[in-house]
């Protein structure tokens, strides 16, 4: 989830969520549950927008129609974003080509704006960077991912997750880790002197002890 406050980026408001009850590949179910958290929320502590922006079409909109009038918000704005045309669209459709169209509640055809104004420019901005903020979180994940799987700190008892992050971090990579001696695996936050000799002796075994 991405911000705009007079047309510019809010980025201390942006938001990422974890999907916690949906399980499978379904995009309204997954955008139900995200929608419904942050708008839950907002009710709560006051910090509605002006306007809710959704990537998608009508389906799209469906979704949010849905869960903020199922959460009784009001007076609140919901458009859809919607890039390009559908293979299945209908001959009045095609008639506006592929330019994006905004869809908005109460009607079924796109809000008619002139390709290039002013207001389509900064819906286009707020979803562009809506995917740029995801996608550059996606990849950070799996990439961090790819590095634990790959490393050797893998199978050490006492290294969890957050501990192989933490070693990950300061070292730079699990060669770093490798390259360490037990006096700088002990520097590291929450491992200390003894699990660092126990590292240190797993990842190098009959080496002893390191100086």
């Amino acid at each position: 989830m991405v911000m705009f406050e007079n047309a510019e980026r809010s980025k201390k408001r942006y938001r990422r969520f974890r999907i916690k009850t949906v399980h499978q590949a379904d995009d309204y179910a997954m955008m139900r549950e995200v929608l419904t958290r942050r708008y839950r929320r907002g009710m709560k502590e006051d910090d509605l927008p002006d306007l809710v922006l959704v990537d998608g079409g009508k389906g799209q909109l469906g979704v949010a129609v849905e869960v903020l009038e199922g959460l009784g918000v009001e007076g609140v704005g919901i458009a859809a974003l919607a890039k390009g045309r559908s293979r299945r669209s209908s001959a009045a459709d095609r008639m506006i080509g592929d330019a994006e169209r905004v869809f908005v509640p109460g009607s079924s055809r796109p809000v008619e704006m002139p390709p290039g104004c002013a207001e389509m420019m900064l819906l286009q901005r707020i979803r562009d960077e809506a995917h740029r903020f995801a996608v550059a979180y996606h990849r950070r994940v799996r990439r961090r991912e790819e590095i634990e799987a790959a490393s050797p700190l893998r199978n050490i008892k006492g290294v969890g997750r957050r501990r192989r992050q933490l070693l990950l971090e300061r070292f730079g990579s699990s060669q770093g880790v490798l390259r360490a001696t037990q006096e700088e695996l002990a520097q590291v936050k929450g491992i200390g002197p003894s699990l660092a000799r126990k590292i240190h002796g797993q990842l190098h075994p009959g080496a002893g002890t390191s100086g």
